[in-house]
């Protein structure tokens, strides 16, 4: 390896080259040289020009160098001034000032640490340096956080606990990440004209028991409710399907979507399936979301939620079902003589029976004409039928005489309002 050094007469040469940014060629050998690059925008050069702080110049073989490193100016400074400080406390401290007011970090901390050797109780130091006396002995923060067990994991000091419950939830999440891909792909083929692999989609869709499926298969659900261009018999046939594969799952997740489907999706088979699935599950999460929505503002959830407690069987229920033997709720009546969709006559679900009647509006609203809210009573069959189920009482829709009866009850069952 022959390197070509160029000696210069040139003063200021030399001054511009022990100002300037210096740049760090480390060569394939293991060695290193510094200094300015001359010919940094020849890019198709063959070799680098490097003129070196004593005002020298040399010629490096580009084949010969690993890679170049730009140094900032900050660090080029430092090389100059820091000789001229003396190895004691006033001047190293001094310099330590100098590195923070150029933003040399590192160099900064090694002065401060030269500081702490001379002096091991300087306070202003061992400060800068984050470090205080614990039992007699100076540790910096990081040293005394380690000693209380804790680990510095995705920027902030932390349990080990937590950092397995943090990789936990990671790796969940890219499971179910997996899964919201693999159910893509299968509800594409099920929409494939060719017979086998529509069936063998179907017989995997089927085969799912793994927890990590459980947010995919809900969602997937979703879709084909919220898609009524797709022909509703294969979607129905495909939500089936799905509700199959949570009821293998059987956990408190997969049951808490079953429950959810119970109460809100309009096909009756559908949601018999669920109830199925929960009641024999009888678990307490589902009773208790079962009696949160028998305070539903829309009835047929009411009547929905009491089929879904009778399912379960839980006596924890029968106080709830008293109170909701007879529910009112709101709906927006049209004006009299209004024209066009949305109006609401007397006919009511077949779930509920209505107390009173609406006045049938016209077909709906009509221009500048505003709905009129109506309230409305209910009496709730399906509730009344849980009720004398799991009481093994009938006092029709009295909730007085219910209630009188839920207080002689040596052991009143208690409603504890948590959805665990």
């Amino acid at each position: 390896m022959i390197y070509r050094v160029v000696p210069t007469t040139c003063v200021l040469a030399a001054m511009l080259a022990a100002s300037a940014s210096a740049d760090v060629f480390v060569l394939r050998n293991g060695g290193q040289i510094e200094g300015l690059h001359v010919n940094s925008e020849d890019k198709w050069a063959r070799e680098y020009v490097v003129r070196t702080a004593d005002g020298g110049q040399m010629t490096i073989a580009r084949s010969d160098v690993k890679e170049v490193v730009r140094r900032r100016d900050e660090e080029v400074a430092y090389d100059r001034v820091a000789p001229s400080y003396a190895d004691t406390v006033d001047d190293q401290l001094k310099l330590a000032d100098w590195c923070r007011e150029h933003f040399l970090s590192i160099q900064e901390k090694a002065h401060l640490r030269r500081v702490v050797e001379i002096d091991p109780d300087h306070v202003r130091a061992r400060a800068r340096l984050k470090q205080k006396k614990v039992d007699g002995e100076w540790i910096s923060d990081e040293e005394l956080k380690q000693r209380q067990g804790l680990v510095y994991y995705r920027g902030k000091w932390r349990t080990k606990q937590e950092i397995e419950l943090i990789e936990q939830r990671s790796l969940t999440d890219q499971k179910q990440k997996a899964w919201m891909q693999t159910l893509k792909r299968l509800r594409d083929d099920l929409d494939s004209r060719d017979t086998s692999k529509a069936n063998l989609a179907r017989d995997r869709v089927l085969e799912i028991n793994d927890p990590h499926a459980v947010k995919a298969l809900h969602y997937y659900f979703a879709l084909e409710t919220d898609k009524p261009s797709r022909d509703p018999n294969k979607s129905r046939a495909i939500k089936q399907w799905y509700i199959a594969a949570l009821s293998s799952i059987g956990t408190a997740e997969s049951l808490a979507a079953l429950v959810e489907y119970s109460l809100k999706d309009p096909d009756v088979e559908l949601r018999i399936a669920c109830y199925e699935t929960v009641g024999k599950a009888k678990a307490s999460s589902s009773t208790n979301r079962y009696m949160l929505a028998l305070k539903d503002k829309e009835n047929e959830v009411v009547q929905r939620a009491a089929v879904g407690l009778r399912y379960i069987g839980d006596r924890r229920a029968i106080g709830p079902l008293i109170d909701a033997l007879i529910t009112q709720h709101t709906f927006e009546l049209a004006p009299t003589g209004a024209t066009g969709p949305g109006s609401i006559n007397s006919t009511f679900d077949k779930s509920g029976n209505g107390i009173g009647g609406l006045s049938g509006g016209g077909g709906g609203l009509g221009v500048n004409m505003k709905p009129q809210k109506v309230r409305k009573t209910f009496l709730n069959e399906e509730v009344h039928r849980t009720l004398t189920k799991l009481s093994g009482q009938d006092f029709e829709f009295n909730q007085k005489l219910w209630k009188k009866w839920l207080g002689t009850q040596k052991e009143v069952p208690q409603f504890d309002g948590r959805r665990d």
